[in-house]
């Protein structure tokens, strides 16, 4: 049985992408890939519910899931959005920007 790449394309092709992007997320630092990834087990999910979906209709399917998971976990995960009382904990630098302190001792050569 001699298929074609595309035209083989099943609900656990969609899985493993899934996989492999929860992998690329460990990896790498941000959230991008975890969307991508929801969108991967999503598109199996369908492709389990409809196994006659052709190998185009997975793709499209695929890449609008995509976009949308990741248009809304940017909405859902923004790095402003996060409140706290210590804003400056994370850029110590920023911190002593604008600040005037007394020298306890002088200061060597100058």
């Amino acid at each position: 049985m001699d298929v074609a790449w595309p035209t083989a394309l099943v609900f656990w092709h969609w899985w493993i992408l899934g996989v492999a992007c929860l992998v690329l997320e460990l990896l790498a630092p941000g959230v991008f890939f975890l969307w991508v990834a929801l969108a991967a087990g999503a598109t199996g999910v369908i492709g389990v519910l409809t196994p006659g979906l052709p190998w185009e209709g997975q793709a499209l399917l695929f890449a609008g899931l995509a976009l949308a998971s990741t248009l809304a976990g940017r909405r859902i995960w923004r790095p402003g959005a996060v409140k706290t009382d210590h804003p400056m904990l994370n850029r110590r630098a920023l911190a002593h920007v604008g600040r005037v302190v007394v020298l306890t001792t002088p200061l060597t050569n100058g």
